[in-house]
């Protein structure tokens, strides 16, 4: 599996359990708290991943240095949202409309990530490095993944 194609399965796990989340209602506290805390544990992995095999490329090269700028706000803006609704009162009437604003949010910083980031990192590294670094990088994300999600 290549680099592109393991932040893919990712991108579906964290879409999937976004539509659970969706589909809570305010007396499945526990159950939304446990899905905000495996959206973000997820998107941290995520995160670590691309610090470390994509936007040391992209951020070095002229070409691609201001929107990998761009990508990597948009990531820290979703994660400081993700942060904000694990701390919040899961219960409040309200609540709900913050799942659909972070649903809408989270998809859309998904699609850009698998369109700008991928299309930027292809003009850096090649197809035979991308299946080098979808293994190192799978390695990665497993030890990760034990660090965020319990």
């Amino acid at each position: 599996m290549n680099l592109y194609q393991l932040l893919e399965v990712e991108n579906t796990r964290i879409r999937k359990t976004l539509g659970k989340l969706l589909n809570t209602t305010a007396d499945q506290d526990w159950e939304r708290s446990d899905f905000i805390e495996e959206i973000r544990g997820r998107l941290l992995a995520q995160k670590e991943v691309e610090e470390s095999f994509i936007y040391p490329l992209i951020l070095n090269m002229e070409s691609t240095r201001e929107q990998a700028r761009i990508l990597y706000g948009e990531q820290k803006v979703i994660l400081a949202m993700v942060e904000e609704m694990a701390r919040a009162s899961k219960e409040k009437p309200e609540f709900q409309d913050w799942i659909e604003r972070l649903y809408t949010e989270i998809l859309s910083y998904l699609e850009h990530q698998e369109t700008a980031l991928f299309e930027m990192a292809r003009q850096a590294i090649s197809p035979e490095q991308a299946e080098d670094l979808g293994l190192l990088a799978e390695e990665k994300l497993g030890k990760v993944r034990s660090k965020y999600l319990h």
